[in-house]
């Protein structure tokens, strides 16, 4: 019926399963880690697209820019409540070096340049009390690292 052999190789496997099983769960990051994961890859999507916000800040809005500016301002209250809902323990400027702080300070220009042009009916003041936050704590990290000093396309200019 069963072979000792097929025996071992049964139990060897199930074993080597369990242990497995049961170490991928003992290793397992804590909250605090999944939520900065979590929030650095959201915040990666929106750097990615750095230059086109630092190209539409200064540019008046068309059929285009309008879309990014509501599609942006979406976005970045899905952040902000993500950032409000971990407590404290994910912040967006924690993860940030001088080039992210300066891509993410031309996501947030950009939103500020068009503020007036958001519709009246349409209610982002919280959004908006966020960005005006995060703007100011993004420009001072460029001012504390960078001093007078201007970097490529620097948001500060």
């Amino acid at each position: 019926m069963f072979k000792p052999m097929n025996l071992k190789i049964s139990l060897a496997t199930s074993i080597c399963v369990c242990l497995s099983l049961l170490s991928g769960c003992a290793n397992t990051p804590d909250t605090g880690e999944a939520l900065k994961n979590g929030g650095n890859g959201a915040a990666g999507m929106l750097l990615i697209d750095s230059d086109v916000y630092r190209k539409a800040a200064n540019r008046p809005l068309d059929a285009v820019t309008v879309e990014l500016l509501l599609s942006t301002i979406n976005k970045l209250a899905v952040l902000s409540r993500y950032e409000k809902d971990s407590k404290g323990a994910y912040l967006l400027e924690d993860t940030f070096n001088t080039g992210t702080a300066n891509q993410f300070c031309w996501v947030n220009r950009f939103l500020l340049e068009h503020k007036k042009d958001i519709p009246a009916n349409l209610d982002y003041s919280d959004t908006y009390k966020w960005v005006d936050a995060k703007q100011v704590i993004l420009v001072n990290m460029l001012n504390e690292t960078l001093g007078e000093k201007r970097m490529k396309n620097d948001c500060r200019s």
